[in-house]
């Protein structure tokens, strides 16, 4: 009987053992997600008024509701406008688009940061539209209201913007056609914009 007992034993161990080692299981799955890449596809419109563009160096941080986030330090390598394109300039779209980690959609949060270290360090942003897609993943798509200066020199007076939207995503605010979810800039509603 005891011989039995311990044979049921190894057998059920062995086979343990190799169903957490299958290919299949959560934990790989989950490691597969983190390594694959995802497309991000930004929509930056500069604003038409005078002196709107900038030669400064603009960062981008994107974000969900769960605090993942990817990050471009320098925005203009991504750009995918014609050979010697000047981003960033008086009512220009231009159009970015590349590659980083998968995270979770929909995105909703954006902090979009000006170095201000140019001559032409003031830059007025409408809005940024962003659109991501990966691998066995639904397209998801973000719409950012900015309007408002990144610049020392006109209000708010900050060379940054933050819009975080993740309290409409959790409250399921869309557009109705399509799904987009709609950031609007809270700086602007307080009254302190351009």
């Amino acid at each position: 009987m005891k011989m039995i007992t311990s044979r049921h034993f190894c057998t059920l161990t062995f086979l343990v053992l190799f169903l957490s080692a299958a290919p299949g299981d959560s934990s790989s799955e989950e490691e597969e997600e983190e390594e694959e890449e995802c497309v991000y596809t930004l929509y930056v419109q500069t604003g038409p008024m005078i002196m709107a563009g900038t030669d400064a160096k603009i960062s981008v941080a994107l974000g969900n509701a769960e605090g993942k986030l990817v990050q471009v330090p320098d925005l203009e390598k991504w750009g995918i406008m014609e050979r010697d394109h000047y981003y960033y300039q008086e009512g220009s779209l231009d159009v970015f688009s590349g590659r980083g980690p998968c995270i979770d959609s929909p995105l909703c949060w954006l902090n979009l940061t000006s170095d201000g270290g140019s001559q032409f360090n003031s830059w007025y942003c409408d809005f940024v539209d962003v659109t991501l897609t990966g691998p066995h993943k639904r397209c998801s798509r973000a719409f950012f209201f900015v309007l408002q200066w990144l610049s020392t020199d006109h209000p708010p007076f900050r060379l940054n913007a933050y819009l975080d939207g993740c309290n409409l995503q959790q409250q399921k605010v869309h557009t109705p056609r399509n799904g987009t979810l709609v950031v609007r800039n809270s700086v602007i509603r307080e009254g302190s914009s351009a």
